[in-house]
């Protein structure tokens, strides 16, 4: 008999199927890390027309040229619009459809907004990323440096939140099947008993 289906009943994948699915996740990976891109240079040209002085404003009148004040609001803004993106853009990896996760990652990439304007500004070498540069060192001591620590922060959270989301759920694998072993051999011991 050369019918092709394993003992489940089930119809068997061949080697090429299995290597078809990896290089097809792996390009669907690389293009959504393109697509993310593509959301990150949107957003910084954006940033750069419309966004470096009126973003360095907004901190600098809520700063007011305290450097603890400028700290804490580069810290917070740094920890907060990078964890809450890498979450959010960690749900992209789901077995939702192609559309859906590339909204999810458009999505994490506008949570993330700050940031990108932050080091937009400070990374920026145009006329207008300067006067915003100036502004943040003038009435918004620290801010940089804080979004600087907040952003190291918040990878070092998001890794540990992975680390721990693997070993949980490699927990909950090895108790599901110490649960079916534990039942087979209750089930062989029912059957001896008899």
């Amino acid at each position: 008999m050369t019918d092709d289906t394993t003992l489940s009943g089930t119809a068997g994948t061949s080697g090429s199927d299995k290597a078809k699915g990896g290089l097809r996740s792996f390009a669907l990976a690389v293009g959504l890390l393109v697509f993310l891109g593509v959301c990150a240079l949107i957003g910084f040209v954006i940033a750069t027309l419309f966004g470096f002085k009126m973003w360095a404003n907004f901190l600098g009148h809520r700063i007011d040229g305290s450097m603890v004040n400028g700290t804490l609001w580069g810290l917070s803004l740094g920890f907060v619009c990078t964890l809450i993106p890498l979450i959010i853009a960690r749900q992209a990896l789901r077995g939702f459809g192609f559309g859906v996760r590339l909204t999810i990652l458009a999505f994490a990439a506008i949570v993330a907004l700050p940031n990108i304007a932050t080091l937009a500004i400070r990374f920026g070498s145009s006329h207008r990323s300067e006067v915003a540069r100036n502004v943040l060192e003038t009435d918004g001591n620290g801010v940089i440096t804080g979004t600087y620590v907040g952003i190291t922060i918040g990878v070092g959270v998001f890794l540990l939140l992975v680390v721990w989301g693997v070993m949980r759920w490699n927990d909950k694998r090895k108790t599901r099947k110490l649960s079916r072993k534990l039942a087979e051999m209750a089930g062989d011991a029912a059957d001896s008993a008899d």
